[in-house]
């Protein structure tokens, strides 16, 4: 199981684990804290190597407002409160012997380009050609491979290949989705006289 500790639990462990119990720690040593306890779960979606300190911030304020765990604020930096402190050294250091991850799929919410990427891959994944995939049959057919690109009998020559390269750029670093995706578009590509 990934992700147990919510987004305000994880961000008052990272503050107790800077020091937060005896000094004010800076937003930016959050962040930085964050994201070695919880990979990828505070980083932009577009850009998942890039921590969100946005996103910080909010679980920060969040902490600090309906949880009571946290003292401070941005500009001045965070220490954690008595109920903070307590949480910390109980519950709170419990997490760390657990994935704080979320691999992308398990995300909810996001910009614009994430729920179109969110939306393709459960078009994708509901396909023929990907239950046949999954079962462990490689030979998809011509038409079944088309339709994980949405081609027809119109699509034809740019079209076609760009329908092709979109999924491909989408599903790049998706190591469940983008071997499925280079498998039917090797079919898309050799039956293209079709």
């Amino acid at each position: 199981m990934t992700g147990s500790g919510s987004q305000v639990e994880v961000v008052t462990l990272a503050v107790y684990l800077c020091g937060g119990d005896a000094n004010v720690v800076d937003t930016e040593d959050v962040a930085v804290k964050v994201n070695e306890i919880a990979p990828g779960r505070f980083t932009w979606r577009k850009y998942p190597s890039q921590i969100n300190i946005e996103q910080v911030r909010v679980y920060l304020s969040a902490a600090k407002g309906r949880h009571g765990y946290l003292a401070g604020k941005g500009r001045d930096g965070w220490s954690l409160t008595p109920a903070g402190h307590t949480w910390a050294t109980t519950k709170g250091i419990a997490l760390l012997g657990e994935d704080q991850s979320r691999r992308r799929e398990e995300r909810k919410g996001g910009s614009v380009d994430e729920a179109r990427w969110q939306r393709e891959r459960a078009r994708v994944t509901s396909t023929a050609a990907w239950a046949r995939w999954s079962a462990g049959d490689h030979g998809i057919p011509q038409r079944e491979a088309e339709a994980v690109f949405r081609i027809d009998d119109y699509a034809v020559g740019r079209t076609r290949d760009l329908k092709v390269g979109r999924l491909r750029a989408l599903f790049e670093d998706d190591i469940e989705v983008a071997p499925f995706i280079e498998a039917v578009a090797t079919v898309v590509e050799q039956g293209k006289g079709h």
